[in-house]
């Protein structure tokens, strides 16, 4: 019995390679051509490998060989051998586009753009042969692709043109230099009108990068289609030395995006660290532009940022306390809905401030029993009603809900994966116990200087 089920195996195995022998060898001979030298791949194909074959991945063997063959003959070899030169893979890429995305010897570039000129095709997504080259930091084809005609200046889907491409992607001084000695437009912007100098900005390079385009003549203060300049960019994306950098250059501080905001706003909405309020003050920032809705910096602050000392900068910077948005909307109203700052020094200052004062109401304490019941119900809903879903209340979820998964989909360990569950329920309950009573020791606090402020001030 034994024998009669190795011979069923041994007669399938043996079918399936009469009835599939090519697509096997074919298969092999795609990985064969991408080191092999010539004489080896001029072998396979005599011995029947097929040069047109297409593999799972929409690869051909002269698109796997012009991505990473060194050799220049293997190149022409497939070419005499009938290899089809101008075949696209599924996603649009061509022969061209991988010799120029992937290949480090640039002669193989060379070689295939032999028989295919067309420099400025484009993929699926738009990116033309250099865009692929820039990304990937290959000097040499570069070189190649601008010395036969290539268009430096043709954007992809997103209007995304190859200098940006090679910013992004933090490729060599030198190549940058290639592309823009070749006419590479220094104030390009794509679709959304992002320009070169932010893009260089988002992606952090070195200060020498930025000069290097400014002596290029890039244009310090283009705006994208929202009004942002590269100072914006580099607030955004936590670019300081880039920001001092911009503003020693001349980059204006008080330009305004289509809201009406300058990036003073953007600065104190999204950092804590004082070191952006600090330095775009020290260039003239003012504290008390408005938007065109009428929101003013320290209600931006009021209501974003976590951080006392930025209100506390502001207040010094006399920034007006008092100011009211285009729907009469207070800066103390704002801070309402900033929960890190309720029941700090700076939130009492404020309301100090206001001249508008109104009642503070107090807080409801929180419910122990509620968060426990909560806690056991439904993973981290206990953390949420205590306010403090972030992160611990995530993790406790993201934990209950991954052995929850694991108990499901493997039943051989089902009982193991719930006993842990257990534990680790055990531990939210307890610990939204205690999240309860450090919240309610706070909203006992709070609730006792609203009464003072209340009688004080309204009384």
């Amino acid at each position: 019995m034994k024998t009669k089920i190795n011979l069923s195996i041994f007669f399938i195995i043996v079918s399936l390679l009469i009835t599939n022998p090519v697509i096997a060898e074919d298969l092999s001979f795609i990985e064969l051509i991408k080191n092999a030298g010539v004489n080896e791949a001029a072998d396979a194909i005599a011995e029947g490998a097929d040069v047109n074959m297409v593999d799972e991945d929409g690869i051909t063997p002269y698109l796997a060989a012009a991505a990473e063959n060194p050799y220049p003959a293997v190149i022409r070899l497939l070419r005499r051998e009938g290899a089809n030169i101008y075949y696209r893979d599924s996603s649009g890429w061509t022969a061209l586009m991988y010799a120029a995305a992937y290949n480090n010897n640039p002669e193989i570039l060379r070689e295939v753009m032999r028989f295919d000129r067309n420099l400025n095709l484009k993929n699926e997504a738009g990116n033309t042969a250099l865009h692929l080259a820039a990304e990937n930091n290959k000097r040499g084809n570069i070189w190649y692709l601008l010395r036969f005609g290539a268009d430096p200046n043709l954007g992809n889907n997103r209007g995304v043109k190859p200098l940006m491409t090679a910013y992004q992607a933090r490729s060599n001084h030198d190549l940058i230099k290639t592309l823009i000695d070749w006419g590479a437009d220094v104030n390009a912007r794509d679709n959304n009108g992002k320009t070169v100098l932010a893009y260089a900005v988002s992606a952090r390079r070195n200060i020498s990068e930025l000069d290097y385009l400014l002596k290029n003549e890039a244009d310090i203060n283009l705006r994208d289609d929202n009004g942002k300049t590269a100072i914006f960019y580099a607030v955004t994306d936590n670019n300081l030395n880039a920001l001092d950098f911009l503003l020693k250059n001349g980059a204006r501080v008080n330009l305004k995006d289509h809201k009406g905001e300058t990036v003073l706003f953007y600065a104190v909405r999204r950092h804590e660290d004082p070191a952006y309020l600090n330095l775009l003050t020290s260039y003239g920032a003012f504290v008390n532009l408005q938007s065109y809705s009428g929101k003013s910096v320290l209600m931006s602050a009021a209501k974003n940022n976590s951080n006392p000392k930025i209100i506390e900068l502001l207040l010094a910077k006399n920034a007006d306390p008092t100011a009211r948005d285009n729907n009469g909307k207070r800066v103390v109203d704002y801070l309402e809905e900033n929960r890190s700052l309720r029941g700090s020094d700076v939130y009492w200052e404020l309301h100090k401030l206001e001249p508008d004062k109104r009642e503070i109401e107090t807080i409801e304490l929180k419910s122990k029993f509620q968060a426990a019941l909560m806690s056991t119900v439904i993973p981290s809903a206990g953390h949420a009603y205590t306010e403090s879903w972030w992160p611990k209340g995530a993790l406790f979820l993201l934990g209950e809900g991954a052995l929850i998964g694991a108990a499901i989909n493997d039943s051989d360990n089902r009982n193991s994966y719930l006993s842990v569950f257990a534990v680790l329920k055990v531990f939210e309950v307890i610990d939204s116990l205690d999240e309860a009573e450090k919240l309610n020791e706070e909203i006992i606090d709070y609730n006792q200087k609203a009464e003072e402020f209340n009688q004080k001030f309204l009384e």
